[in-house]
């Protein structure tokens, strides 16, 4: 090109490179846009079952730890990277083009060293275990072209900030959990579903604002999230599942929105220092052990329209003011953990 070769769009030409730099023959490819990246000699392609694209098979371990992906290969494009093709290797930074509309899952599973990810603006899915197990990936951007993040996508990655983009649908089981590093999630009001344990384990998570839209708290959502203080729960929402906000020892106060109905077992146990919470009056069941261990829980509001209460719903040690508006009998045992007797007992029935 120094010479003054005149390249013409879709023109290829072959690179001759000496034994003695350790490098091989290349192909490179111009497009009229310039110049496409010579395929790196440490990835394995192979051709599509109808031979209109390449897919990046496989990393080949070796001095190049720096990955760009080409947009072309032997003049056809390159448009998906294949499930684990990357998985547990050495690589640090990665750039993909935006030919590539797909990238299967586990494809950078475990690359501990990768801190730099540029991902293509036609990606529509972040696939199961894409980056979980990248220690040291603190942030990336996603593209606004993202539906959806699937199952452990980032599980145990070393997210310090990530932006969940507009037009993003649901968030899969695990999706973030042990992301022990990240602080603050803002999740857009496109998003209608989180799975379980989805940031379960992310101790370092202080304030989260989930959508709107959202109608249940899945399971394990919120996990050990021993820093989380600030949380909104959405007015759609008429469940809180089992263990949502278990061992959150931050969280000092919670409004349940009106319209609840079902709150399950051991949701706030561990609660160390969950001092205010309302049941709203429309709340029908409160499962077992629910605020176990809640021990700086002074009062609580059980409403009539209540026809359920797990066992155990007492476990809290400071309690001095508890609705007596009930329909159902519930047992009140004054106790400190499971010291009690059944002589203590204070037998709650609906007011006369």
């Amino acid at each position: 090109l120094d010479n003054g070769i005149n390249i013409d769009k879709k023109t290829s030409i072959k690179v001759e490179r000496d034994k003695n730099t350790k490098v091989y023959t290349d192909e490179v490819f111009f497009d009229g846009e310039g110049c496409d990246e010579v395929a790196d000699i440490n990835l394995e392609f192979e051709i599509s079952d109808d031979q209109s694209y390449y897919i990046v098979k496989k990393y080949i371990a070796g001095e190049t730890k720096e990955i760009n992906i080409p947009r072309l290969y032997k003049g056809l494009p390159v448009k998906k990277i294949a499930s684990g093709a990357f998985s547990g290797t050495d690589i640090v930074s990665v750039s993909i083009p935006n030919s590539v509309d797909e990238i299967g899952s586990q494809a950078f599973h475990m690359c501990m060293f990768l801190t730099d990810v540029k991902l293509p603006n036609k990606l529509s899915k972040i696939n199961r275990y894409l980056f979980s197990g990248c220690y040291s990936l603190s942030k990336i951007i996603l593209p606004a072209t993202i539906e959806q993040i699937d199952d452990y996508a980032f599980q145990d990655a070393g997210l310090v900030e990530i932006n969940l983009p507009w037009g993003l649908l649901t968030i899969g089981n695990n999706a973030f959990a042990s992301c022990k590093m990240i602080e603050n999630i803002v999740i857009p009001n496109s998003v209608s579903t989180i799975g379980e344990y989805a940031f379960a384990f992310c101790y370092n998570l202080e304030s989260i604002v989930l959508p709107k839209e959202i109608t249940k708290i899945e399971s394990n959502l919120f996990l050990e999230c021993i820093k989380l203080r600030t949380v909104n729960i959405p007015n759609n929402v008429v469940e809180i599942s089992d263990f949502a906000f278990n061992s959150c020892k931050s969280l000092r106060r919670l409004t349940l929105p009106d319209g609840l109905i079902s709150i399950g077992d051991m949701v706030f146990m561990n609660c160390i220092n969950l001092r205010q919470i309302n049941i709203p009056s429309t709340t029908e069941v409160i499962g077992n052990q629910v605020f176990h261990k809640c021990k700086l829980l002074e009062s609580l509001y059980l409403p009539s329209s209540l026809n359920f209460v797990g066992e155990n719903i007492n476990h809290w040690s400071k309690v001095k003011e508890i609705s007596k508006r009930l329909s159902i009998p519930i047992v009140i045992l004054p106790m400190n953990d499971w010291d009690y007797s059944l002589e203590d007992a204070i037998i709650l029935k609906e007011a006369g």
